[in-house]
């Protein structure tokens, strides 16, 4: 059993970690859009008299692939708040336990939180949703989201098996002690 979990984290961790690493990109430069947008807006807004129509609905949309795509590098990089102060109390082993079981509540929430969004998606492409201001079709910013959200899912899966695996007294080396 040990060596399979360590078999499966390691499995996951260069796949989770590119494509992690690529969507974060493509939320860094949405982020660098939406503030010149906002700038751009702001800027005709108060100098000419005339704000770029919609612009609330596109910062909202381009906000749910900036959130989606960053979840997953922040997990990468165990950038997530953990209040560890009782745990520290307990052996290296129940501890490693008690993360474990913490990874499975987190990962059943996440994948159901990323299948309710993707059964979002689909309500919205198939009623044709569209911002109210511009006609822009909001299912592709519910779909960034939810593919975000799937990416930190198999982020927590595959911390949960390495966590998994020192709780059955597996040693990991320096490297992937910065993953756990």
């Amino acid at each position: 059993m040990k060596a399979f979990l360590y078999k499966c984290a390691k499995w996951l961790t260069a796949p989770v970690e590119r494509t992690s690493s690529l969507i974060n990109w493509v939320g860094c430069f949405v982020l660098a859009v939406m503030m010149f947008f906002t700038a751009a807006d702001v800027m005709g807004r108060y100098l000419f008299n005339r704000p770029i129509l919609g612009s609330f609905e596109i910062q909202a949309f381009l906000m749910a692939i900036v959130v989606g795509f960053s979840l997953a590098i922040c997990g990468v990089n165990k950038g997530h708040i953990s209040v560890d102060i009782v745990l520290t109390l307990l052996p290296k082993r129940l501890r490693a336990f008690m993360d474990a079981v913490s990874y499975l509540v987190s990962i059943a929430f996440m994948v159901f939180v990323t299948w309710q969004t993707f059964q979002y998606m689909v309500i919205l492409y198939q009623t044709h949703n569209v911002a109210s201001t511009v006609p822009v079709p909001s299912w592709p910013f519910a779909l960034a989201s939810a593919l975000g959200m799937t990416v930190f899912s198999l982020v927590l899966l595959r911390d949960c098996f390495y966590i998994g695996y020192q709780s059955l007294g597996g040693h990991l080396s320096l490297s992937e002690r910065s993953r756990e």
